[in-house]
This record gives structure tokens, C-alpha cells and sequence, in this order.
């Protein structure tokens, strides 16, 4: 099992449908949660790397590479869409309506995130991963 974040542990940040379905998937058995959400969801899809998942009312990015296989290897994940160099992922939702990509490049344009942080997308109608692209920020980035 990965291990856990470490930090002043915060509120779950209310009650509306969005938030709790949010904490649902980023906060699973992985780290403090229930059921199977962002962490369970990209351990299977990088099973030989150690991730650490901040738990809820951690700051900083959600996910950190902290061993074995990087995920980017291609000679371990021959499909893999995480780039290489990046140790840090922030899941986001991205569907309709959702404005996940918009509230990534703030932050990461803030400076909340190390710069070596992707963002990894998942359907927050179905609670599930989607499959890449893990999109990267540079401040001169306009698109997206």
C-alpha cells in the first residue's frame, strides 16, 4: 500500500454533490477513504510504482512518484501517457461543466504545485480515470 501524507489535516470543504463526489474519488482505501477512487484507479493502472496520495486537507498535489518503476517507462508501460521527469499529479474533473483544467493551470501558474505536476483528468459522472493524455502547464501555455 502507498504511503500517506503528512500535514495539518483539513475538512472535507463542504456538502454540495460536486465536493462530496469529489472526495469520493480522491480520498479512497488508499488514504484514508472508502471504496475505490483516483488512487486505487491509477495504482492498477501503474502497478510496479510506489505512490504516495495526500490524504483530505493536505496541501500540494494529490499523487507523488516515490518509487520502483517511474510511470513513464516505457519499457514497463509500453502505452503510458505520463511524462517523463514529472513526480507529481493533481486529480481533476473533467467533463462537462467541469472546470478541473482551468483550476490546474491557476494553480499551477500560482505556484501551488511543484512544476513537475501533471494533471490527471477522471469523469466526475462516473467517478473513473480517463485514460490521458497527463497534460503538463508551462506558464506560456494558451491552450486547453
Amino acid at each position: 500500500m502507498p504511503e500517506s501524507g503528512t500535514g495539518t489535516v483539513g475538512s472535507q470543504g463542504g456538502s454540495t454533490a460536486s465536493t462530496i463526489n469529489g472526495n469520493n474519488f480522491h480520498y479512497d482505501a488508499w488514504n484514508g477513504g472508502s471504496g475505490l477512487g483516483g488512487p486505487s484507479q491509477l495504482s492498477a493502472k501503474y502497478p510496479h510504482t510506489n505512490f504516495r496520495f495526500a490524504r483530505n486537507g493536505y496541501p500540494g498535489p494529490d499523487v507523488t512518484v516515490i518509487g520502483r518503476v517511474h510511470p513513464s517507462d516505457p519499457s514497463v508501460y509500453p502505452n503510458s501517457d505520463w511524462p517523463a521527469g514529472y513526480n507529481h499529479g493533481d486529480f481533476k474533473p473533467d467533463g462537462p461543466g467541469s472546470s478541473g483544467f482551468s483550476e490546474f493551470k491557476g494553480q499551477m501558474g500560482a505556484g501551488t504545485f511543484p512544476p513537475d505536476t501533471v494533471y490527471i483528468p477522471y469523469d466526475p459522472s462516473t467517478n473513473t480515470l480517463k485514460l490521458g493524455p497527463y497534460w503538463t502547464y508551462t506558464p506560456f501555455n494558451t491552450d486547453g
